[in-house]
C-alpha cells in the first residue's frame, strides 16, 4: 500500500473512531442513575451569549438572578466592544441565567458551551463544556476569553456546574 493510502486510511479510522465517541449522548451525566427533570436541552436554543471573545479574563461560573447582577456582567462581558450594546431585558421574576467564562487564553481556537441543565436531588446541575483547540490546529493568535449564557426557569434551588473538557481535532 502507499503511503498516501495508509494516511487516507489512518484519517477515516480517526474520524469514524471520533464519531463513535463523539459529544454525550442519553442523559447529561451517564454516572447518575437518579431521575432527573432536563431543564435545557440544548445550548443553541437558549443560549444569551455566545461568545469567544468576551470582556471577561477569569474563569468563572455565575448564576445571575437580578437584572441588576445582568447588568453589570454585560458591561463587562461587552466591554472591548464600541459603542457598547443594549443590555438584553429578562423577567427575572420567571426566568434566571447561568452563565460560564473560560477566562483570557492565549489564541483562537477555543469554545465554551452549556450543553445541558438538569434537576435532580433538589439541586440544578449545569453540564459545561470547555473546549481547546489540538497542537495540530492551526488558530488566530489573539486572545481571547469565550463565555456562554443560557436562560433556564427561575429556581431557588443551589446550582452545581460540572465541567468537562473536549479537544477540537483540526486535522
Amino acid at each position: 500500500m502507499s503511503t498516501s493510502v495508509l494516511r487516507h486510511f489512518a484519517s477515516a479510522l480517526v474520524l469514524a473512531t471520533a464519531a463513535g465517541c463523539g459529544g454525550p449522548t442519553g442523559s447529561p451525566d451517564p454516572g447518575l442513575t437518579e431521575t432527573r427533570e432536563l431543564i435545557v436541552a440544548s445550548q443553541v436554543s437558549d443560549s444569551v451569549i455566545t461568545a469567544l471573545n468576551s470582556g471577561i479574563p477569569d474563569r468563572r461560573r455565575l448564576v445571575i438572578r437580578a437584572a441588576s447582577e445582568w447588568a453589570a456582567l454585560w458591561r463587562e462581558a461587552t466591554a472591548n466592544i464600541s459603542p457598547a450594546p443594549p443590555v438584553p431585558e429578562f423577567d427575572f421574576a420567571t426566568e434566571m441565567l447561568l452563565v460560564a467564562t473560560m477566562g483570557a487564553r492565549p489564541s483562537g481556537g477555543y469554545a465554551i458551551g452549556i450543553d445541558s441543565v438538569y434537576s435532580t436531588g433538589g439541586n440544578v446541575h449545569a453540564v459545561v463544556r470547555e473546549t481547546t483547540p489540538d497542537r495540530a490546529c492551526m488558530v488566530s493568535a489573539v486572545i481571547t476569553s469565550p463565555v456562554v449564557a443560557v436562560r433556564i426557569a427561575r429556581s431557588s434551588a443551589p446550582v452545581e456546574f460540572r465541567t468537562r473538557s473536549a479537544v477540537h481535532l483540526c486535522w
